[in-house]
């Protein structure tokens, strides 16, 4: 659940606000009927009216749909917009709608039940030949030395506190999927692309391939960042991507579970899957780096460890 504060962040990325006003405008037409999932304060479903939207249905599962009922009055589009409390997935809408729009990412597309939400509108709610918003996200990944990141997560459990040991802590920590430090984070390989997910047509919630790298640049490897770039629109592009600005969303990181030297030249290769299990995602990322002089280093890292899950819950897992 988000709170205020988190979605004051959104809207204060002008960036992301931007991009999508862009592709509402580019794409609802006078008398649209539109769909917003998860509007949190209603800023999609404003767009799409003034952009002539006829009629907007905004979902929300949250408190914060009260907040949006009230800036829709106070924007003079109270009239236009339904607000419906709970899930896409739950709800019947009384006609399909030509225009689909949500952003319920995380710092990754696959995120929670985020991509099954999508299909699963896409097929009950939107009508043949309708347009969705965002058309399609690319996942991309590269090689990377982050220190910040890697100490903030993983490498603060290292030290002995008074004798005790923690080393199965920075076990689970190394398994985690992180959030990148905004400041942190140089490439010592190259961009490669790892997944794209059209949301036109996409049925697969789980993806898995493999990732390859030479390393170009030398210096301490921590581990893969990863990030994705939206195509909002036929003529508007979004990307969180190590060259633009950090957007709200951030970017992830996946640690190795030590770092590594690596030199030009170091081959790096990564069986990298992300499996959807009970409305989430398990991510497991096999890496050998192999130098061009020396033995290879392997591990073999799983989000499924550092989920700290009970009994119960392994079980519903298998």
């Amino acid at each position: 659940m988000y709170d205020l504060i988190a979605y004051a962040k959104m809207l204060a990325d002008t960036v992301r606000v931007r991009a999508y006003a862009d592709a509402v405008r580019e794409t609802v037409r006078e008398g649209s009927v539109v769909l917003d999932i998860g509007t949190g304060p209603g800023i999609f479903a404003l767009l799409a009216c003034r952009a002539g939207a006829a009629r907007v249905y905004a979902v929300e599962p949250e408190p914060i749909i009260g907040l949006a009922r009230t800036l829709a009055q106070a924007n003079g589009c109270g009239d236009r917009i339904t607000f419906i409390e709970g899930s896409s997935r739950t709800i019947d809408l009384p006609e399909r709608v030509d225009v689909m729009v949500a952003d319920i990412r995380g710092q990754l597309p696959l995120r929670a039940d985020a991509l099954p939400v999508l299909i699963d509108a896409r097929d009950r709610h939107l009508r043949a030949g309708g347009t969705m918003i965002p058309l399609s996200d690319t996942i991309s990944g590269a090689v990377v030395e982050a220190p910040r990141t890697y100490d903030a997560a993983v490498a603060g459990w290292d030290a002995a506190s008074d004798g005790l040991d923690f080393a199965a802590a920075r076990e689970v920590a190394t398994d985690a999927l992180w959030r990148m430090a905004a400041d942190d984070g140089r490439l010592l390989s190259a961009p490669r692309r790892w997944a794209e997910i059209d949301y036109r047509v996409t049925r697969a919630c789980s993806f898995r391939a493999p990732l390859e790298w030479e390393i170009c640049e030398t210096g301490t490897g921590h581990g893969v960042m990863l990030w994705f770039d939206a195509r909002l629109s036929p003529g508007v592009s979004l990307s969180t991507g190590p060259t633009g600005p950090t957007l709200v969303y951030g970017r992830a990181l996946l640690p190795w579970s030590t770092p590594v030297r690596c030199e030009r030249g170091t081959r790096i290769d990564v069986a990298l899957r992300a499996d959807f299990v009970n409305d989430d995602y398990i991510w497991t990322w096999e890496s050998t780096i192999a130098p061009r002089d020396g033995a290879s280093i392997r591990f073999r890292q799983s989000t499924l460890r550092s989920a700290l899950l009970s009994k119960a819950q392994l079980m519903r897992t298998e």
